[in-house]
């Protein structure tokens, strides 16, 4: 039980499980207005700073810090952004550091394409009335054309 801190990359077979059985947790509610969340946040790409500006910004000397940080162009997002919207998504350890928990914004993320699913059913219910509406228009228009036609010719 504890905090476990690991440089460079985690890889493993198999999958990597959060508890999440019902009969552990309490409280529960589902998270509302989650697009209006999400919209709130920004993706980013990235690079991790060398050994040295790590070390400068942690203030330790370069020699001292195990530097094992992924090297290539990364995507996430920036933690104290995050903070701001989903707070329990954010942890800030001793040194002031903030770490995301990444997993835990798939939640979020499910009920943000769930409101986007109801706004587009929504939105496709009120253009399937204003067809129908339309439709029923052109046909009165088609009628009074006609009927203006007989006037004309009488």
């Amino acid at each position: 039980y504890g905090d476990t801190y690991v440089g460079g990359s985690i890889r493993y077979t198999g999958t990597c499980k959060q508890n999440s059985d019902k009969r552990l947790k309490k409280d529960i509610q589902t998270i509302d207005g989650a697009l209006d969340k999400v919209l709130k946040l920004r993706g980013v790409t990235y690079y991790w700073k060398n050994r040295e500006e790590m070390a400068s910004v942690r203030g330790v000397k370069a020699d001292s810090l195990e530097y094992t940080y992924e090297k290539g162009k990364q995507i996430g997002v920036i933690a104290q952004e995050l903070e701001e919207v989903l707070p329990e998504l954010v942890e800030t350890d001793n040194e002031g550091f903030k770490s995301v928990n990444y997993i835990n914004l798939t939640p979020v993320l499910i009920e943000a394409v769930k409101e986007l699913k109801a706004e587009k059913d929504e939105l496709q219910t009120t253009v399937e009335k204003q067809q129908q509406k339309i439709d029923n228009q052109q046909q009165q228009i088609d009628e009074l054309k006609k009927m203006v036609e007989e006037l004309l010719k009488k």
